[in-house]
This record gives C-alpha cells, sequence and structure tokens, in this order.
C-alpha cells in the first residue's frame, strides 16, 4: 500500500484518493458560483441608476459580495485538500 508523509502523519492511497474526488468536486461546485456571480454581475451592472440605488441593488450587491467569499473560501479549501492528499 502506497503512503504520503504529511507533517507526521501517513495516508494510504485510497484515503488521498477520496480527498482528490472531493477536491474536484468542491473545484466544480466554484466554477458553478463563479458562473453565477459573473451572471449576477453582468445582472446588476446593467440594472438602471435608480434600481442599483435601491433595496433591490443592495441585495443583488450582497449576494455578489457573497458569492465571491464563498468562491475564496472554495478556492482555499481545494488548494489545502490538494497539499494534503499528495
Amino acid at each position: 500500500m502506497s503512503k504520503v508523509d504529511y507533517k507526521g502523519g501517513l495516508m494510504n492511497k485510497d484515503r488521498r484518493h477520496k480527498l482528490r474526488q472531493a477536491a474536484e468536486m468542491i473545484y466544480e461546485a466554484k466554477l458553478i458560483i463563479a458562473r453565477a456571480n459573473d451572471d449576477e454581475e453582468e445582472a446588476y451592472d446593467n440594472l438602471p441608476d435608480g434600481i442599483r440605488d435601491s433595496d433591490r441593488g443592495d441585495t443583488m450587491q450582497e449576494m455578489i459580495d457573497t458569492m465571491d467569499n464563498i468562491i475564496e473560501v472554495l478556492d482555499n479549501t481545494y488548494d489545502q485538500i490538494r497539499e494534503i492528499s499528495g
């Protein structure tokens, strides 16, 4: 059984494979969210100023900011999983 040493711990090939699969799912989820975020930003940018400056515009901007944060978290999670799974 092949093993990788990570900070003093050992992980077998099967667990590394499962983590890599999880990392790929996270990456795909990030891409889906990024596309939705791009669409939302485009919709926001195309709003008339009066709507953009309203509660609706504020809510859209909050959703865009939240998706930006989610994308960052998923990027970091993906990187960390890839690091520990070799």
